[in-house]
């Protein structure tokens, strides 16, 4: 297995194997690989510090306000299972709240949007891949990052890295 953080920049650049070079750059606007148990293995791009556990404050239906503990590394698996709601709080990621759209019905992969962008998540039998995308972001073809691009990169490489055993 090679180096973690070649993998993340292949969910973030389409990576040209015939030209061993990138053939567009910026496909999502950043990228990880964790373990199942929450171990960040790489991240590439920029979307902040990646995954985290902390008390989310939800308001109740009576207008008060319950404190509820968040797994973001929960939420992401549960969303690739196609759970729209693994935590009280729904899906979140990077403090962020976001929507399950589609879960692929062949593979553990989800499509998440939220304001302004979104995310893909996949799972293999020991890793969860995400590559979060912005739609006010282009890629190095002047193409607006978008859903379909980051599934297609998200699934790449959950495909080989259980091809790899993972």
């Amino acid at each position: 297995m090679g180096d973690w953080q070649t993998y993340t920049d292949q969910v973030v650049n389409r990576f040209d194997y015939d030209a061993n070079d990138w053939s567009i750059t910026g496909v999502c606007n950043g990228a990880a690989i964790y373990s199942q148990d929450g171990t960040l293995w790489a991240m590439s791009g920029n979307e902040g510090d990646g995954l985290a556990d902390y008390a989310h404050p939800l308001e109740q239906m009576d207008g008060s306000v319950q404190e509820v503990q968040i797994s973001e590394i929960a939420c992401a698996i549960g969303a690739a299972d196609g759970n729209r709601s693994p935590s009280e709080a729904g899906i979140r990621m990077g403090k962020t709240k976001y929507m399950l759209t589609y879960k692929d019905p062949d593979q553990a992969i989800a499509q998440l949007t939220r304001s302004g962008g979104g995310a893909v998540v996949g799972k293999t039998s020991t890793a969860v891949v995400i590559g979060f995308w912005k739609k006010d972001q282009a890629d190095s073809n002047g193409r607006a990052q978008n859903m379909e691009d980051a599934f297609k990169l998200v699934k790449e490489m959950c495909d080989y890295l259980i091809d790899q055993g993972f």
